[in-house]
């Protein structure tokens, strides 16, 4: 079907592409919510007059000029596949298999869960030869044969793909990919820039966002290991929020990166349980949008986070970060800012080290700032590729067509 046609402020005419964007936003994910709006702003900017389709989650990000289908509907995703110029599946990180186990059988019988909405809308748009892209995608530990040769077979379909950091781009090589295909560039949430608005509901005083999360979960519980594991991180978690509010005369905020099938929420009621202060902690339940999201990790005074898109989003708003490195896309985006001592190992860490970085974005956030914008410069000089190459492929098979 051919695009439609836009006239340009110059008056010319150019194609107005219709794309497809088939990701993890709307499952109440505020870092996937934050990844999608980004990744519209920056295709908008270098397309002309796009005309959006957002394959995603139960819960629409409130975004104009884009229709919304749910990504498990696989006759609407189809349909629109079946009329569109360019597919591109991603930003995000959706691509691993440590915490579950694929099958062929469960991935062929079309199991709804895990990669397999992703690489079976990848699989569609190679069958139709709609241009395919994996857009700025996170690759994380790809631990099974089956996930690697799945991984393997589905990305190579691609005409382009882009990934956010070089752990990414170690997995994809170790799956088997052509090196060739893959171009390393950063996640488009590093443009996302600040909310329009403050953060209404903030306390009064010095503020310490912690965002957590319900590490080491295997099918809803936990197996005694990981259990003694989780009780630790729980455990020195509240720690820091302790030494927050007692030693900085904070107040601790527990922000929910999750709410669907991860609630953050759970997990940051057992930290403030487990806190001596804790009295003084805040549990925030009204932040819903990545909209809200944004302007409270900016109105902080620091933030520590299990979860990377709080880190980047804190960075955009020049807030000083601690990470904690439950999965190796937050590693990789602390390495990447030249801040790894602000990274806390969630294998080995105890309550001093935690202590000591929080002290060091509260007590020595200048040098902390300074290096952190430089890395962000060079992180948002790599994002700015992710749309040029979505333009690239539509011209290309522009070109093709006539």
């Amino acid at each position: 079907m051919p695009a439609l046609v836009s006239v340009t402020a110059s008056g010319s005419s150019a194609p107005s592409p219709r794309v497809v964007i088939v990701g993890a936003a709307g499952f109440t994910n505020l870092g996937d919510d934050a990844i999608l709006r980004a990744m519209l702003a920056e295709l908008r900017r270098v397309l002309p007059g796009p005309a959006f389709i957002v394959a995603g989650g139960p819960h629409p990000v409130a975004e104009p000029g884009i229709e919304w289908i749910h990504v498990r509907d696989i006759r609407a995703v189809d349909a629109a596949i079946a009329r569109s110029d360019l597919v591109i599946v991603g930003g995000g990180g959706f691509i691993y298999d440590y915490d579950a186990i694929l099958t062929p059988r469960d991935y062929f019988r079309g199991d709804i869960t895990f990669m397999y909405p992703y690489f079976r809308a990848a699989q569609a748009a190679s069958a139709r030869g709609v241009p395919l892209y994996f857009y700025a995608v996170g690759v994380d530990s790809l631990v099974t044969p089956v996930g690697r040769a799945f991984a393997r077979d589905v990305l190579s379909l691609a005409s382009a793909i882009t990934v956010r950091d070089e752990l990414s781009l170690l997995e994809v090589r170790r799956a088997g990919v052509d090196p060739a295909l893959v171009e390393v560039t950063a996640d488009p949430a590093v443009t996302a820039g600040t909310a329009a608005d403050e953060w209404r509901e903030r306390p009064l005083g010095r503020v310490v966002v912690f965002v957590t999360r319900p590490w080491l979960r295997w099918a809803g519980t936990w197996t005694p290991s990981a259990s003694q594991l989780y009780d630790t991180y729980v455990g020195w978690l509240a720690s820091a929020a302790d030494h927050a509010a007692e030693a900085w005369d904070a107040t601790p905020v527990f922000l929910p990166g999750q709410r669907y099938n991860d609630d953050d929420l759970e997990t940051a009621a057992e930290v403030v349980a487990r806190m001596s202060a804790g009295g003084r902690a805040r549990l925030v339940h009204e932040v819903t949008d990545d909209e809200q999201y944004r302007a409270a990790l900016a109105s902080a005074d620091a933030v520590v986070s299990s979860r990377l898109h709080p880190v980047i989003l804190a960075c955009n708003g020049d807030v000083p970060v601690v990470g904690v490195a439950i999965t190796e896309k937050v590693r990789a985006f602390f390495l990447a800012l030249g801040i790894s001592e602000q990274l806390i190992s969630p294998w080995a860490a105890c309550s001093k080290q935690v202590r000591d970085a929080l002290d060091r974005a509260l007590g020595e956030p200048d040098p902390i700032r300074a290096r952190v914008q430089t890395g962000l410069a060079r992180q948002r000089s790599a994002a700015a590729r992710n749309p040029v190459v979505a333009r690239e492929l539509l011209a290309l098979s522009s070109a093709r067509a006539r």
